[in-house]
């Protein structure tokens, strides 16, 4: 929504004449700054040359061109590459009817990910990429999990190991519940003495 709302701005049309007076690589940069993530933004124009970004490379074709054509071609806002997803949208002329300027691309680095995680006593989170084989997160240190069955729950003798697919763009990743048995049943035996 970010990046489609970015993309509509008039200031875009600064795309056609390479961003003259840089006012979107400013543009780009405070985004960056708000969002107080590891990303990196670059606005391409129709050739795959960066005309701005928040790396302040310009003038350089874009280094995932072809990853992005690939996409396209797919007909999907996003695609991933190593440790990173990246998502864009398309930068359309509000001089020239739909006339297609550019690209706005947002890379995202999925370590952060955890920024998003469970903080609490007893359990653990891993976000799981099978794809990649990335691992971002940590289980605990006496139990190392295997994630050859990620998409399957388990119990073992310490540990619910539940596991969650991710839905939309992160679809091919899921996310890793790692619950000691304590304190997975305390809730259960305060209830039943509730009761």
């Amino acid at each position: 929504k970010e990046l489609k709302f970015l993309a509509s701005l008039d200031m875009m049309n600064d795309m056609i004449v390479d961003d003259v007076d840089k006012r979107i690589a400013q543009l780009l940069l405070r985004k960056k700054e708000d969002l107080a993530l590891n990303i990196e933004m670059y606005a391409l124009n129709t050739q795959d040359h960066i005309v701005a970004s928040t790396t302040h490379e310009v003038k350089k074709i874009f280094a995932d061109a072809t990853a992005l054509k690939d996409a396209i071609a797919s007909g999907v806002s996003y695609f991933f590459k190593e440790n990173d997803l990246y998502l864009f949208t398309k930068i359309v002329s509000s001089l020239q009817k739909d006339a297609v300027v550019g690209y706005l691309v947002m890379k995202y680095d999925l370590s952060n990910l955890p920024v998003f995680s469970v903080k609490q006593k007893g359990i653990r989170l891993l976000f799981y990429f099978p794809l990649n084989a990335l691992k971002i997160g940590e289980m605990f240190d006496d139990k190392p999990l295997t994630l050859q069955n990620y998409h399957d729950d388990y119990i073992s003798e310490k540990y619910l190991v539940l596991n969650e697919q991710f839905e939309g763009v992160l679809s091919k990743g899921y996310i890793v519940f790692m619950i000691k048995k304590s304190v997975a049943l305390s809730f259960l035996d305060q209830f039943i003495f509730f009761i």
